[in-house]
């Protein structure tokens, strides 16, 4: 058995039409995973506030509002209340608003006729993106503001959308996850600690190289989920052995919603399946090498980046321990397997079954390296 999976392994062999078929998967992954991924033109000017200051805006005219929608700006579950001037030249309540996620379009009913409105914030370090105030003619802009960082909420009015969606607010987990990257960018406090910092640094990439907009933070989730299918292809061709196979394999993959919807939003998982599937394509390689051989520079070579890509994983989620456990399985089963291998050799005179002892023992202590020092180093 060992002997005809020696010569499978030596049967596969990646030429340009691997490469080609790789390619084409790429492409066709990259189409959909990018296409209206998120948009790229993005308010960047915010109001800055603190608890209790008064934020007066003036139209001009008396004016009969309905509606206000606005751009929540980096701080999720901010309150905020609206007052508005009534005919006696008094500050009258008249709305109450929590926000939601950061970065995220949303709004509130608002009927009443003034001349003037205020913002007090009702938290501290508020933030407001962009804003409008509507009536039944449309959008309609104060004339004046208490404060001159008043202004930076109406000056980017060519980014209010016409409704919140995915394509300009975060949604699901993007709030924690995204806003994160942010803060590593801007040295800020991070929002969410719960896992290892690499998943949230390698989404600040995409900050980095395209700004603070929906198309930034989730262009490395994207390009992850895209390269993904270099690893799931290899891991499929040397598994299967037929290309046809593993074309269909990989192409049924590159449509599966779980990917397509983990691709498409900032959070770390996509991190977190790549790098599993690149650690368990490594051991598979050890696995497949001869008994004999799995202290070779080559084996050693395999089984150092399945170390590597575990402590990856690890560093991006701690759920990666789960997986390094299963590496922990198949490892075990490759030296049960061999240990049939090295009693044959025994029973031909060539070696003695304290082979099989000694070379697992070295290749335990290879193991103490690669998936106990190199992850925790990472």
């Amino acid at each position: 058995m060992q002997a005809q999976q020696g010569k499978n392994e030596e049967d596969v062999i990646f030429n340009i039409k691997d490469i080609g078929l790789c390619t084409l998967l790429m492409v066709i992954s990259a189409i959909i995973t990018f296409l209206n991924l998120g948009d790229t033109r993005y308010p960047s000017s915010a109001l800055y506030g603190e608890k209790g200051q008064m934020i007066m805006l003036d139209f001009g005219q008396k004016t009969s509002f309905q509606g206000v929608v606005y751009l929540n700006g980096e701080t999720s579950g901010q309150q905020f209340r609206v007052l508005f001037l009534n005919d006696n030249g008094r500050w009258e309540f008249c709305h109450e608003e929590t926000t939601k996620r950061a970065f995220e379009w949303t709004g509130f009913a608002l009927d009443v006729t003034t001349q003037g409105l205020m913002i007090v914030p009702a938290s501290k370090d508020f933030s407001l993106m962009e804003a409008s105030f509507f009536n039944m003619n449309g959008r309609i802009l104060p004339i004046d503001y208490s404060t001159s960082e008043a202004a930076a909420l109406f000056d980017e009015q060519e980014f209010v959308p016409e409704y919140p969606h995915f394509l300009n607010s975060m949604f699901f987990d993007e709030d924690l996850h995204a806003l994160t990257a942010y803060g590593f960018l801007e040295g800020k406090t991070p929002t969410e600690l719960t896992h290892p910092p690499l998943g949230k640094s390698i989404i600040s990439i995409g900050i980095k190289l395209f700004g603070m907009t929906p198309f930034g933070w989730r262009f490395m989730c994207a390009l992850f989920g895209v390269l993904l299918v270099i690893p799931m292809y290899a891991l499929a061709r040397f598994m299967f052995g037929s290309r046809g196979l593993t074309f269909l394999t990989v192409f049924v993959f590159s449509f599966d919603f779980m990917r397509f919807v983990q691709s498409r939003n900032a959070t770390v998982d996509i991190f977190l399946v790549t790098f599993i599937i690149c650690m368990y394509l490594s051991m598979y390689k050890y696995m497949q090498t001869k008994p004999e051989d799995r202290l070779t520079r080559k084996a050693l070579f395999y089984l150092g980046c399945s170390g590597f890509f575990s402590g990856l994983a690890i560093a991006v989620k701690w759920n990666g321990v789960f997986a390094v456990l299963g590496l922990g399985v198949l490892f075990a089963l490759a030296w049960f397997d061999a240990r049939a291998h090295y009693a044959d050799f025994q029973h031909k005179g060539k070696t003695d079954i304290r082979e099989y002892k000694n070379d697992l023992l070295r290749t335990i202590k290879w193991c103490t390296l690669f998936f106990g020092v190199v992850p925790i180093v990472i």
